[in-house]
C-alpha cells in the first residue's frame, strides 16, 4: 500500500492542474475587485464567472440579488473599467446559480427560551397536584424560569 500524497502536491505536479489553480487564483482576484465595487451586503452574494473578450459574467445565488445587481450595472461597469483586468469590458451579464455562497451560510443563533409568568403559575399549580416527587421537583424548577427575579428592598 502506497502512502497517501498530499493533495496540494498532486495538484501542483500536473500541468493541467497547475493551469486550473492559476485560473482559480485569477478568478478570485477578479471577484475581489468586483466585490469591492459593490455595496454590502450585495457584494458577498456575487462572484465573477467568465471574462471573455469584452463580456463579464457575474454569478449570484438568487433573483433578488440579480435584480439589485441589474439596477447597479451602469455604475458598476464604469467603476470596473478603471481596473486593468476589466478595462476592455463593455457588457455585463448576470447569471443566477443555485450555488451557496459562504456568506449565506450563517451559524444558527440560539435564542434563549422564555416563559410568561402566567405559564409559570400553571406549571407550578400542576406540580403541586402531582404525586411523583421527582416530577414535582422538575416542574417546580421549570416554573422558576417564568418568574421574574424579585428586586431586593432598599
Amino acid at each position: 500500500m502506497r502512502p497517501a500524497k498530499q493533495i496540494y502536491k498532486l495538484l501542483t505536479s500536473s500541468k493541467q492542474a497547475k493551469g486550473l489553480l492559476q485560473r482559480v487564483a485569477h478568478n478570485k482576484q477578479l471577484t475581489s475587485i468586483m466585490q469591492a465595487s459593490l455595496p454590502s451586503p450585495l457584494a458577498s452574494f456575487c462572484q465573477t464567472g467568465t471574462l471573455t473578450d469584452n463580456r463579464l459574467t457575474i454569478i449570484t445565488s438568487s433573483p433578488v440579488w440579480a435584480a439589485k445587481l441589474r439596477y447597479l450595472l451602469p455604475a458598476l461597469l464604469k467603476q470596473l473599467q478603471t481596473h486593468k483586468p476589466f478595462s476592455q469590458v463593455t457588457e455585463i451579464n448576470i447569471k443566477i446559480s443555485n450555488i451557496t455562497f459562504y456568506s449565506e451560510v450563517q451559524p444558527k443563533q440560539h435564542r434563549k427560551a422564555s416563559m410568561s409568568p402566567h405559564s409559570a403559575d400553571i406549571i407550578q399549580q400542576t406540580a403541586n397536584s402531582v404525586n411523583d416527587k421527582a416530577l414535582r421537583e422538575s416542574l417546580l424548577r421549570l416554573s422558576l424560569h417564568g418568574k421574574k427575579p424579585e428586586k431586593p428592598e432598599q
